[in-house]
């Protein structure tokens, strides 16, 4: 089951827990339930999700509507991360008792759809598909134990979220061929460096947006030095990996783009701006780079067996 990084915030929950009383239960609107419960707060999650699917969608290059079900239960298994982790908090005293009945039904619903779209797809024949859930099961009870222990909001924990966010490209993949290849796990591997180095890139745009004096540029570039750091590593792996043809030739050039992306945030501090405007500038940037890398292996396929 896909999940994203567990960050909701601690302030925002207990916000939403003292407005949601028992009495508060019964009268909700569907709108107010369905953004509470049902609806993930990390907007960046959607991205980190949606953007892998799309990269192994483009480079198989066979669509099938066996995919759109696929795409439907990834989406719903996402989707059940939040329900769920209201339960555990609540059960845990970080939130109202009262959230967990909502929570409940809320997750009994979604689970319900993912469960009906996993039989869809195990029936028609993409049972293998479940190899990637044991990874991702782990992960999700790694993470709601750290939800107990108010442990969850680390960078760390983010970035392995990510790379179980990741699997989505090779679940994409091998939807589309019917098949597990050893090219989905190399989209596995590329999905993830990048998720990785962008999840660190908007940490550092969220910590300028609070500075207040302006900043020499050797102090700009120390600031961005882990930014750097990833996708630098980024752009020499896939170089590496494009000689040794393990990966298409002009694999390196969506990395590429990224680190001058991030390297033009890290030189223009985005002081003052809106966690909102950072969010969004990252989502467009995120698709257009599994974009590019999409095509880049959907366009070297005759080229290189990928």
């Amino acid at each position: 089951m896909p999940v994203a990084p567990l960050r909701a915030s601690d302030a925002n929950a207990s916000a939403q827990s003292n407005g949601v009383k028992a009495k508060a239960n019964h009268t909700m609107s569907p709108g107010k339930f369905f953004k509470i419960y049902v609806l993930p707060p990390e907007h960046g999650g959607w991205f980190l999700l949606l953007g892998p699917f799309l990269f192994g969608a483009l480079a198989a290059a066979q669509p099938n509507a066996d995919l759109i079900v696929l795409f439907l239960f990834a989406l719903a298994s996402y989707i059940a991360r939040q329900p769920l982790t209201i339960f555990v908090k609540a059960l845990s005293g970080r939130r109202a008792k009262s959230d967990a009945r909502p929570a409940r039904w809320a997750l009994g619903a979604v689970g319900m759809i993912a469960a009906l779209l996993l039989l869809v797809l195990i029936l028609r024949g993409y049972a293998f598909l479940l190899w990637l859930g044991i990874p991702a099961g782990l992960v999700v009870a790694w993470q709601l134990w750290l939800v107990t222990q108010r442990e969850e909001r680390q960078i760390g924990i983010e970035l392995i979220g990510a790379g179980t966010l990741a699997l989505s490209a090779p679940a994409a993949y091998w939807g589309s061929i019917g098949a597990m290849t050893p090219t989905g796990w190399w989209l596995w591997g590329l999905a993830w460096l990048y998720a990785a180095s962008s999840i660190v890139y908007v940490y550092l745009r969220l910590t300028q947006r609070k500075d207040k004096e302006r900043k020499e540029m050797r102090e700009l570039l120390r600031d961005g030095r882990r930014t750097l750091l990833y996708a630098g590593t980024s752009v020499g792996l896939t170089v590496a990996l494009a000689l040794l043809q393990f990966v298409p030739p002009f694999t390196p050039l969506p990395f590429t783009l990224a680190l001058l992306h991030y390297l033009y945030g890290i030189t223009h501090p985005c002081v003052g701006a809106k966690p909102l405007h950072i969010g969004a500038e990252q989502s467009l940037a995120t698709s257009v780079f599994y974009l590019v890398l999409g095509i880049v292996f959907s366009n070297s396929r005759d080229l290189t067996g990928f």
